[in-house]
C-alpha cells in the first residue's frame, strides 16, 4: 500500500494540466515492457524450511521478486456503451522464473510463495466517454495458481488454481494533452478450484491497475492483486496475508 501511495504522490502535479482529447490513445492497444513482480506472504515456518513437491525439506524465502517481460492487450472503442475488452497473463511475466523453479530441486535450493495467473480477461462497455473522460464496466475472470505453505512447513490446504469471475471498473482521464490516467479495478471470488484438500476454504483476489500512459505509447504503472481469505492450515482460524505487486514500464504499440 505505501508503494501505491508513493506513486499517487509522484502523479498529482499532473492533475493540474489541461485536458484535450482522449481518442488518440486508444489506436494503440497491444503493450509490452518489463515488469518488477514482488511477492508478499506473511508466512514464517515454524523451522525455516518447507517440502517441496518432490518431498524434499528446503530454506524457506517468503518475499520473492523477479524482472519479466510482460505483454497486455487492449480492445477500447471511443463513446457511450461501446466496447471494451483486455487480456494479460502473469505466466508471460514469469515464464523464466517458472522454468528456474522447475529446474531447481536440491535441498539447498529455496522454495518460496508464488501467486500468479495463467489467464486474465476483462470484458465490458463504456458507460460514460467524453473527450477527456472514460469510465467502464463490466464482467472480470481469471485463472489464479496460489503456491504457499502452512506454518509447519507442508502445503497448505488452499494451495491450488482458481478460476474466478466478478465485476470490474475501469477509466481512463486526460491530464494533458499527452498524458493520460490510466485506473482499473476489479473483485473475483473462485467459480470453480482445484486445491490441495477437497473443500479447502476459498480466497478471493482484488486487483487495482493505476498507470500513466504518454500519447506517444509510453507507459508506467503498477498492477496489485491483494488474496483475502487465506488461513494457516496448520493453525485453524488464522489468517494469512498475501499479494502480488507489479511495477510495468514499456510501449503500448501497434505490433500484434
Amino acid at each position: 500500500m505505501k508503494r501505491i501511495l508513493l506513486v499517487i504522490l509522484f502523479l498529482a502535479p499532473s492533475f493540474i494540466s489541461k485536458a484535450q482529447n482522449q481518442d488518440a490513445f486508444y489506436d494503440i492497444g497491444n503493450f509490452w515492457g518489463v515488469t518488477k513482480t514482488f511477492i508478499n506472504h506473511d508466512l514464517k515456518p515454524l523451522n525455516g524450511k518447507v517440502t517441496d513437491s518432490d518431498g524434499k525439506l528446503r530454506p524457506y524465502e517468503s518475499n520473492p521478486n523477479i524482472w519479466g517481460v510482460t505483454l497486455l492487450m487492449e480492445w477500447n472503442q471511443t463513446g457511450n456503451w461501446a466496447y471494451n475488452m483486455s487480456i494479460k497473463s502473469h505466466f508471460i511475466d514469469d515464464f523464466i522464473y517458472m522454468l528456474g523453479r522447475i529446474k531447481n530441486k536440491e535441498a539447498t535450493d529455496p522454495e518460496s510463495p508464488w501467486f500468479y495467473s495463467f489467464l486474465e480477461m476483462n470484458c465490458g462497455v463504456n458507460v460514460f466517454y467524453n473527450q477527456t473522460t472514460r469510465a467502464a464496466a463490466g464482467i472480470s475472470s481469471n485463472i489464479f495458481h496460489l503456491e504457499f505453505w502452512d506454518s509447519k512447513g507442508e502445503f497448505n490446504d488452499q494451495r491450488g488454481t482458481y478460476v474466478n469471475l466478478g465485476p470490474y471498473i475501469d477509466g481512463d482521464y486526460l491530464l494533458s494533452e499527452d498524458i493520460m490516467l490510466k485506473m482499473g479495478f476489479s473483485f473475483t471470488i473462485p467459480v470453480s478450484s482445484g486445491t490441495e484438500v477437497s473443500g479447502a476454504k476459498k480466497p478471493s483476489f482484488i486487483n487495482f491497475t493505476p498507470g500513466i500512459m504518454m500519447k506517444s505509447g509510453l507507459y508506467f504503472g503498477i498492477d496489485y492483486t491483494m488474496i483475502q481469505g487465506l488461513e494457516d492450515s496448520a493453525k485453524a482460524g488464522t489468517s494469512l496475508s498475501a499479494s502480488r505487486f507489479e511495477l510495468k514500464l514499456g510501449l503500448f504499440t501497434d505490433i500484434l
